[in-house]
């Protein structure tokens, strides 16, 4: 049932994807450094307006947390599996969150020392490795379903479809406990010693 998971051109896809993804994240923040202030600072509105109409409030407990990330990030990896035949959805999505990242972490660590927020690279660092080592992998997987399809065909492709798909929402919901857990906890310990 899992045979797919072995095969070169599966795994070669799912790697180059998760790299991508880090390579975009290191373009993104080196954006962020050369973006005008201007253009940060309509970015900084889109992403407040983006988040507050997508996260119900601040001081979510983890149990509700839990759940809009499970739930936010299933939909993405839903969508990159039934899209990956595309090849371009896989590459777009894997790009474009790498350059949102590096963007939002230099921005966030930027406004976090002026704004007495205690971030810094440490504290967003703990944030987001825990469980997007986890998360990002995960999409990759989903999203390298296509692989499947240009190296065995399209029925092997329509079979190994569940599988897929099953694997990565498994990942998924480890992520999403590890980020409404874990990762809050680290957060807040590197931000207590940012304090200091």
């Amino acid at each position: 049932m899992y045979t797919w998971i072995l095969e070169r051109s599966f795994v070669i896809t799912w790697i180059s994807l998760v790299t991508l993804f880090y390579i975009a994240t290191l373009v993104g923040s080196l954006l962020y450094h050369a973006a005008p202030e201007t253009i940060k600072e309509q970015i900084v509105l889109w992403i407040s307006e983006y988040y507050k109409s997508r996260v119900p409030g601040l001081t979510l407990n983890p149990i509700v947390l839990f759940m809009v990330v499970l739930i936010n990030n299933t939909v993405v990896a839903i969508v990159a599996w039934l899209l990956s035949i595309t090849v371009v959805v896989p590459l777009l999505t894997m790009l474009v969150n790498g350059l949102l990242v590096g963007f939002i972490v230099s921005l966030v660590a930027s406004l976090g020392g002026a704004a007495g927020g205690g971030y810094n690279y440490l504290s967003l660092y703990l944030s987001l490795a825990p469980h997007g080592i986890i998360e990002i992998p995960a999409i990759a997987l989903a999203s390298s379903s296509f692989a499947i399809a240009l190296t065995r065909g399209f029925k092997r492709f329509i079979s190994s479809l569940p599988s897929v798909l099953i694997l990565a929402l498994i990942m998924i919901a480890i992520a999403a406990i590890v980020e409404s857990t874990i990762t809050i906890i680290l957060a807040m310990i590197a931000t207590y010693i940012a304090w200091m």
